[in-house]
């Protein structure tokens, strides 16, 4: 009886741990962008990066043991005129005809709010630096308050163009870019 007691509480833990392990999402890349802000001569200028590729793990029970990766497709950049992004793209900003690809990495996720916080590592023009992104997690809408299969994720920072050695037009281009992401993932099969 002893036996068949330790077995079912194993069972029983082992289906609890199921249920709270970290979920895999993988990225819907036609809902997910960075849209980002710099001041060009005193006016905000926005524009917007496609993301290439996503890794999401999210573990709700802990969102310590959540990771996010992502790659971005700074040959597809624009920043409203193709003026503007021809001047974006050149060696003197992103570099993009020899780093086409800028990489986030999250080192750490943390509750923040209602929200969470990612400190991760940028990776531009081949320069790493860390940056601190803050969001939230949204379901889809109108889908039942326990589906989680379908999620937007939305998060905020800003980086140092100098930073990252993309200091090209400073007279007239703000050193701060302020970043939203926006990530349209579904749970992995």
């Amino acid at each position: 009886m002893r036996r068949i007691l330790l077995i079912a509480g194993l069972v029983a833990l082992w289906a609890v741990s199921l249920q709270a392990a970290p979920k895999r999402y993988v990225l819907d890349p036609q809902g997910s962008t960075i849209a980002f802000v710099f001041s060009l001569e005193g006016r905000p200028i926005s524009g917007q990066v496609p993301v290439a590729a996503a890794h999401v793990v999210v573990d709700f029970d802990n969102l310590g043991a959540s990771q996010v990766s992502a790659q971005f497709d700074l040959t597809r950049a624009d920043a409203g005129n193709v003026f503007m992004t021809e001047a974006m793209l050149s060696a003197s900003v992103l570099d993009a005809a020899r780093h086409p690809q800028a990489l986030f990495r999250s080192r750490r996720v943390t509750a923040a709010g209602a929200g969470a916080r990612l400190e991760g590592d940028l990776t531009l023009r081949g320069v790493t630096r860390p940056v601190v992104l803050e969001g939230q997690i949204f379901r889809k809408r109108g889908s039942d308050a326990n589906d989680l299969s379908n999620l937007v994720l939305i998060f905020t920072g800003a980086v140092s163009r100098d930073a990252f050695g993309a200091s090209g037009f400073s007279r007239v281009v703000a050193d701060r870019v302020a970043l939203e992401i926006s990530a349209a993932i579904r749970l992995a099969e």
